[in-house]
């Protein structure tokens, strides 16, 4: 008996954690195309871009523009990211953001200090402002991320107490502000793990990007999981997915051109299977 799962879910983050690490600005118009053409593919969340500084994220500053001119699809949720509260109220006002609201804790210290200029301990404290934040504009918490679990380029391995330190501080704080459990999940936040049994992914079109703050020698060796090879991956292994192969590879496609460079995606520069099969 197989141990992998029957369906495997896949959000695209390569819009945002695509561009965001790149240090030109791409156009706007070939984001949106990139993003409707994302829209097109069965996958069933992207998120579009982020609400954070301008200062240390310029290439996220026309996030709001990017909701307001994208073509949405019935069925998908375009979502973003924030980092503090003042994020999640840009969120809010902007046009028809889809918000996914979560909370965000940094097991490695070295992580917390590049990525939000505060402690892993002042990070974990302010989730409990954003727990009431939410609570305040009717929203419950739908997913509670616990960061590098894996390991971390910039601190190593993580201990696993502080991982589980960190879980224990979920459950007490749901118990305390009276909300059900959200998803709980362990992210490989740099790519130092092994995705075997995983029905969920937080994924990238070829390959794009990764976090600007974790320490990559190079935007092209980030870690991240390549949303066309692994869904690739998962349809030769039998796994549904929802997702049209052939779409997706032409978005992946489209992102290479906007970049401009080779990008690390393979089954984009050798098309699917399919093809061959029906040839013979």
């Amino acid at each position: 008996m197989s141990d992998f799962p029957k369906f495997v879910e896949f959000r695209e983050e390569g819009p945002r954690e695509g561009f965001q690490i790149e240090k030109k600005i791409y156009p706007i118009e070939e984001r949106i195309e990139l993003i409707d053409m994302l829209s097109e593919t069965g996958l069933k969340r992207i998120q579009v871009g982020s609400f954070v500084s301008p200062k240390y994220v310029p290439q996220m500053a026309d996030t709001g523009e990017l909701f307001q001119r994208i073509k949405r699809k019935p069925g998908v949720n375009y979502t973003s990211l924030w980092l503090n509260d003042k994020g999640f109220r840009k969120a809010l006002t902007a046009h028809e953001v889809d918000i996914d609201p979560r909370l965000l804790f940094y097991p490695s210290e070295a992580f917390a200090q590049s990525n939000n200029n505060c402690s892993s301990a002042e990070m974990r404290e302010k989730q409990r402002d954003w727990v009431r934040l939410y609570k305040e504009e009717g929203y419950t918490v739908d997913a509670a991320y616990v960061m590098t679990a894996f390991g971390c380029n910039l601190e190593g391995p993580i201990p696993q107490e502080r991982i589980l330190d960190d879980f224990r501080f979920i459950l007490q704080l749901c118990e305390e502000e009276d909300i059900p459990v959200p998803i709980l999940v362990i992210a490989d936040t740099m790519g130092w793990g092994n995705p075997m049994g995983v029905d969920m992914f937080e994924s990238s079109v070829a390959g794009l990007g990764g976090c600007p703050f974790a320490g990559h020698g190079h935007a092209r060796a980030a870690g991240n999981v390549c949303t066309e090879d692994a869904v690739f991956l998962c349809h030769e292994l039998g796994i549904e997915t929802g997702i049209d192969l052939d779409k997706l590879i032409a978005a992946a496609v489209k992102a290479e051109e906007i970049i401009g460079v080779p990008l690390m995606g393979r089954v984009m520069h050798t098309g699917g299977l399919d093809k061959y099969r029906k040839s013979l």
